[in-house]
């Protein structure tokens, strides 16, 4: 769901530190968060979209008929 940099930053588990240092460049810089956002967006519409869920299913179906 989250590429790093790309629509979000990922913190290493159990280290409070980064998570600390992640949620302080996001708000300390609020161009990043607004192209992070812009981001989540654009890959919500390509990937979750009504017209994404029957391409998918059209691609799954088409190699189905192939095997």
């Amino acid at each position: 769901m989250v590429s790093e940099g790309y629509n979000g930053l990922l913190a290493d588990v159990g280290d409070t530190a980064d998570l600390g240092n992640k949620i302080l460049s996001i708000v300390e810089n609020p161009e990043l968060l607004a192209t992070m956002g812009l981001h989540s967006r654009k890959r919500l519409v390509s990937n979750f979209s009504m017209d994404a869920y029957v391409r998918n299913y059209e691609d799954a179906y088409e190699y189905l008929i192939k095997k």
